[in-house]
């Protein structure tokens, strides 16, 4: 691996300049060098992309940048790419030490940021493009959703230029903006011409999440969007041990999106640890390890009154904007949930949980926490309620989450009670299906590794509880899990919940489940800042996926069956995140 120094304009003539990390550069892989020598050329000459496609509010602040800092290093860039071998490549992206010292700076750093990214992974952003937004002929953005977003952007741009001096809110939206911009410009330094992007391109790829419910806002949506762009579903879980703290997530997505980035940041001081994708800047599963002690991690709350979606107007800021703001904010449980529910875009509904370690003292019992431990907001159209929880966790030793509503509040508004009406305690917040499994789990949980275990659980075939009420041909559901294995359902399978969506209800054989798994630990962030990931639906009782033999090919759309630059057999280890981005770099 190599870390690449990056310039943003046209230095004087000098030779190349990349520092290795290690002595043994025979053994650097041949796809990392060749990307990071591409970009590296591209920044440290200062070429111009082939194709600046800047939204007009950016032109003139890019082209400051660009004028002020032309032979200016401003940040280092790492890239360790291991798909091939644990599923994951590591993005680890600094200021450099002596960017504070360069007048007018600050907005170049997030630009040059984006710009390293995108120009030394572009080959691994077009892939996760192409498998999982690139438009096709039977897939394509509805004008209405495609006018909504050029309003929303205007309106953010307006926004900033307005506030970004005097609100701080409104500067760190400024920044991620300029980043995007950057990863735009970087990327397309380096692509070729056939797979050029536009900023537009790079703000739907973030976006991706929150498209769905801008499909229903517009009343814009047909089948196949709602399935391509309805939100994942996740499991969650707080667990408090004998010394330790711990919190642990899955994350429910499309297989197609099973291209991952391990990404470290850290641009103003502040050091953000999280998984995600490539040309993402934010972690969309969402599971974030802050240097300042909080971890913030979502599931994502099924929404079905379509009622309240007339709240989703673009006037608003996008929710993964929102989010990576309030880890610049939020400094406490309180304020990071305060800031993320600003201008609420009403897309990518989720719960988000926001936990305090520095309230936790190693040996206090789960009945003895200190309030404030651990808070949470539930974000839907038109309201976003927020609380401290940490009773719960007090009362029955745990905090678990799995895109059921907690608030009585969401509950109602977002139809889940009127489901449960309907259809009984599937649709319940505590009788749910993954909540009696977590349940019954935590009684047996004493460590980390039983965490692994637990959050990576699916025994469909034998678990009494993963047997479906109604259903039939089989009875049991690969749904039914804490980590969900769509592409083991029976193509015959039936339900009398019919089809409501990929991860509320059982459903044909999808390409759809979990596809990972991270552990985190008080201790392990306070010693390295580091945690335990995995990559790939679960195969501990079951056989591990395989694309070229897995029955999806011939059940699914093929447009969520593209899985560029992903290995065919989905089969890996737990891995230290250390592995993947050291800290000694």
């Amino acid at each position: 691996t190599v870390s690449v120094l990056y310039w943003l304009g046209p230095p004087p003539n000098r030779p190349l300049s990349l520092l290795p990390t290690t002595t043994k550069m025979a053994r650097v892989l041949r796809a990392v060098f060749a990307a990071l020598a591409l970009a590296a050329c591209a920044a440290a000459v200062g070429s111009t992309p082939r194709h600046f496609e800047h939204h007009p509010a950016h032109a003139a602040e890019v082209d400051a940048h660009r004028r002020l800092h032309a032979s200016t290093k401003l940040v280092d860039v790492w890239v360790n790419d291991t798909v091939e071998t644990n599923g994951w490549i590591g993005l680890r992206l600094r200021k450099a030490p002596n960017a504070s010292n360069v007048p007018h700076s600050h907005g170049a750093v997030w630009y040059a940021a984006g710009y390293a990214e995108g120009s030394s992974i572009q080959k691994r952003i077009w892939q996760h493009w192409t498998n999982t937004v690139k438009p096709t002929p039977t897939s394509t953005l509805a004008p209405e959703v495609e006018n909504w977003l050029h309003e929303h952007i205007a309106f953010i741009q307006k926004r900033v230029a307005q506030y970004n001096t005097t609100d701080n809110w409104w500067k760190m939206v400024g920044l991620h903006m300029m980043m995007v911009q950057g990863i735009a410009d970087g990327y397309n330094s380096v692509a070729p011409s056939d797979e050029q992007l536009t900023f537009f391109d790079h703000y739907v790829h973030n976006f991706q999440y929150e498209l769905g419910d801008i499909a229903i806002a517009t009343k814009a949506s047909t089948p196949e969007e709602s399935y391509l762009y309805a939100p994942g579903g996740c499991s969650a879980y707080v667990k408090p041990l004998e010394n330790d703290l711990a919190f642990t997530h899955t994350t429910w997505n499309n297989f197609n999106a099973m291209l991952r980035v391990w990404r470290d940041i850290d641009l103003t001081g502040l050091r953000i640890a999280f998984p995600g994708y490539p040309g993402l800047i934010h972690s969309g599963d969402d599971w974030y390890m802050l240097s300042n002690n909080l971890t913030v991690v979502e599931t994502t709350n099924l929404i079905f009154n379509n009622n309240i979606y007339r709240h989703t107007v673009p006037k608003s800021v996008s929710e993964f904007m929102r989010v990576m703001v309030a880890h610049y904010i939020g400094v406490d449980g309180n304020s990071w949930v305060n800031a993320f529910r600003r201008y609420n875009s009403g897309t990518y509904n989720n719960q988000y949980m926001v936990l305090n370690n520095n309230l936790y003292v190693p040996g206090t019992p789960a009945s003895e926490l200190p309030d404030d431990l651990l808070w949470i907001v539930e974000q839907m159209p038109g309201m976003a309620p927020i609380g401290d929880v940490t009773h719960v966790i007090r009362s029955q030793g745990y905090w678990a989450s799995y895109n059921r509503p907690f608030f009585p509040e969401t509950y109602n508004a977002s139809g889940n009670q009127m489901m449960f009406e309907e259809y009984g305690e599937f649709f319940s917040h505590n009788h749910y299906v993954r909540a009696d499994m977590i349940r019954r789990a935590d009684a047996n949980i004493h460590s980390l590794a039983d965490i692994q275990k637990m959050i990576r659980y699916n025994n469909w075939e034998v678990d009494p509880m993963s047997v479906c009420p109604g259903c039939a041909n089989p009875s049991s559901s690969p749904y039914f899990a804490i980590a969900s294995r769509g592409d083991l359902c029976p193509h015959n399978a039936n339900t009398s919940f019919g089809k409501i969506g990929p991860t509320g209800l059982i459903s044909p054989t999808k390409a759809f489940g979990a596809i990972d798994a991270k552990v985190f630990s008080r201790a392990r962030m306070l010693s390295n800042f580091s945690a335990l990931i995995v990559n790939g639906p679960t195969h501990e009782y079951l056989p591990p996926f395989r694309w070229s033999t897995s029955d999806v090919n011939q059940l699914c759309p093929a447009r969520t069956l593209s899985h560029l630059g992903q290995n065919d057999l989905q089969q890996y280890d737990w891995v230290d995140t250390l592995d993947v981005v050291p800290n000694t770099v």
